[in-house]
Order: C-alpha cells, then structure tokens, then sequence
C-alpha cells in the first residue's frame, strides 16, 4: 500500500514537470503563423527592401490590415496610403489599388514608390513571434512588428 502512494507520488511530480516544461516551451515558439486574423491588425515597420530602416524607425512607419474589411493603410512618415488586399490561400496575400497623396519627402519618397511598386503582385506572409514578414520571388520585401511587443 505505502509502494503505491510512492509510485502514484512520482508519477504525479512526473507529470506537473512535464506541464511546466511543456509551458516554458510554449513561451518561446516561433513557429510560422499564416492564420490571416492573427495579420490583421496594425504593424511597426522596420525594414522594407532598398529603404532606409532608420528612417522607418524615426518616422514610426507602420502598415494597417483592417480587421472589418479587405482594407489596409501603411505609412512611412510622409503620403499616407491605402489599399485592398485579399488572402487567396493560406500563407498569401494578394495587394490592389494602391493609392497614395502625392507630397514629396525627401528620404522617404522613394520607400513609398518601392512598397506601391513592391506589392502588387501576389506575396506570401509569415508570422514568427512577433514579427510580420511580407516576401515575393526574391526574399523578404517587407519586415514589421506587433507595436505590443515586449
């Protein structure tokens, strides 16, 4: 009787261990999200392809996909600018009608013309933690992150 509570004991701790290690596992996933709610929302931009990543970061540019409707927004600190995206498959994401005001900025001009340019073709999209990762035919085009994150 007593060698039982011991093994049923063990086997208790055995098990709590295990759910704690599971947890802490968990913590640090960065496994590929293409869930596209988990894209909609507002995202800090930090790298764009031919762009000046400091500026990204002084002007807070960011990229909008609105939960409500296949409506989106970026920013880069001068012209704001909006389009229409759809998801045609998992992982993929599809830009249309890129609109844009029509100020000048200097330094910031041409990383708007490179994302209006960048995304009219079909990209697929990535989320590790709390990154956003737009890519087309050649790599990563765009790098953003969740503004909540820690």
């Amino acid at each position: 009787m007593r060698y039982s509570f011991l093994i049923a004991g063990a086997l208790m701790a055995t098990v709590s261990l295990g759910s704690c290690a599971a947890g802490k596992k968990n913590k640090t996933n960065t496994s590929v999200i293409t869930n596209a709610e988990a894209l909609k929302q507002k995202w800090m931009v930090k790298e764009i392809r031919g762009g000046d990543n400091a500026m990204l970061l002084k002007k807070a540019a960011y990229i909008t996909f609105n939960k409500e409707d296949s409506r989106g927004a970026a920013n880069f600190g001068c012209n704001g600018m909006g389009f229409d995206y759809s998801i045609p498959a998992v992982g993929k994401i599809k830009f249309g009608n890129v609109i844009s005001t029509m100020m000048f900025c200097e330094g910031i001009t041409q990383m708007e013309s490179a994302f209006s340019h960048g995304v009219k073709d079909e990209m697929s999209y990535e989320i590790k933690g709390h990154f956003l990762y737009l890519k087309d035919n050649k790599g990563v085009f765009l790098t953003a992150v969740r503004p909540d994150w820690d």
